[in-house]
């Protein structure tokens, strides 16, 4: 899985449960370790104080199903199938917030089981002779090994991001999450768009002309565009 060498990210691996976080920022690498959710301060989060991209938003849906929980800094997630090209937009987005300042964290969901460890090195040899997790540390990367049962939660994912103190999280996969997210369309992939089935969408970012109720369409072809729409929303 290649890094994002725009914002010279450094991932975290969770084993099976197939999460990668990555905290971008400007002088240098840094993953996330197992740690609570902390403030700006240093110290823990009261339940209650995280909040969505843009808007604070309930608890539960009005249907009684859990949402996801909230933080500050904001997140924002892309949506869409796969081969629609999130990844290669995600990428440009990026460059265009560190470019601005904005220290960012990405958290990418995966559908298949991945490898980060190389078999033979010492880190691997560990897990191997049964270490549920094993923290690698160098001068300017430290990067989380686990081995999990289940599949991570959004919100694991999250507090595994919060040490590294981003301006911004971004989320690429979790397509299902009440999370506000950027749906990425492309008409030749010959599906409908989600928006109409998915209130948490906010905007398109499309390489066609289509209807979008009344939501931002945002030039597909231009991730600076789509970063200053990220910017705006998320008040920052």
């Amino acid at each position: 899985m290649a890094a994002i060498s725009a914002c010279r990210c450094a991932a975290g691996h969770s084993g099976s449960g197939r999460v990668v976080v990555a905290a971008a920022a400007d002088s240098g690498h840094r993953a996330v370790a197992a740690h609570p959710a902390q403030g700006r301060a240093g110290g823990l989060r009261e339940p209650g104080t995280w909040r969505a991209a843009g808007r604070p938003r309930p608890a539960r849906d009005a249907d009684g199903a859990a949402r996801v929980k909230r933080v500050d800094p904001p997140l924002i997630g892309f949506a869409a199938a796969s081969g629609t090209g999130k990844t290669t937009l995600l990428e440009g987005v990026l460059g265009a917030l560190v470019d601005a300042g904005l220290r960012c964290a990405v958290i990418k969901a995966t559908h298949h089981d991945f490898e980060i460890d190389r078999p033979g090195k010492d880190s691997h040899r560990l897990r191997g002779a049964g270490a549920a997790a094993v923290l690698l540390t160098g001068p300017t990367r430290m990067a989380l090994i686990e081995t999990r049962t289940a599949e991570p939660s959004l919100d694991e994912a999250i507090e595994r991001v919060m040490p590294g103190v981003p301006d911004l999280i971004l989320v690429e996969g979790f397509r299902d999450a009440p999370i506000d997210k950027i749906e990425v369309y492309r008409a030749a992939m010959g599906r409908p768009p989600r928006f109409t089935a998915d209130p948490h969408i906010v905007a398109i970012a499309t390489d066609i002309e289509l209807d979008s109720g009344g939501l931002p369409r945002l030039d597909l072809n231009r991730p600076e565009t789509v970063a200053a729409f990220i910017r705006r929303h998320c008040g920052r």
